[in-house]
């Protein structure tokens, strides 16, 4: 595990390295993409949301032109949006609760809501 941090286990310890690595040196180079989602994240939370979807301000960020990756139109692995989102938590405590957060799929783990769709028999693959 790359964080030590108790906290960041519990946010990360999903993640295979492999990931978070990949992740790191991405945010090394375009430090401005994650600074972008959390003014994008705090944007929607002085609006008045209580809960938002990660996806949605990324996909918001990649229409917008000036979120830019090294002079190239902005690209960001999707394998990329749940650890943003967890750094923007793990950064503003504050708001924890803004974004919902599943088990990695890779880990073949299911995540809380599809456990509970699952004992209820509402649940489609």
């Amino acid at each position: 595990m790359i964080f030590t941090d108790p906290r960041a286990q519990d946010l990360f310890g999903d993640f295979p390295d492999s990931d978070l690595k990949k992740f790191l040196e991405f945010n090394k180079l375009n430090p401005h993409i994650r600074e972008q989602f959390d003014l994008w994240t705090l944007k929607r939370i002085a609006e008045g949301r209580k809960r938002y979807g990660a996806r949605k301000i990324y996909e918001e960020m990649r229409w917008d032109t000036r979120a830019t990756q090294k002079g190239q139109v902005f690209k960001m692995n999707d394998r990329f949006i749940g650890i943003i989102a967890r750094l923007f938590i793990y950064n503003h405590q504050q708001y924890e609760g803004f974004f919902e957060f599943r088990v990695i799929r890779s880990k073949g783990i299911p995540s809380e809501e599809e456990r509970r769709r699952a004992e209820d028999g509402s649940y489609v693959h």
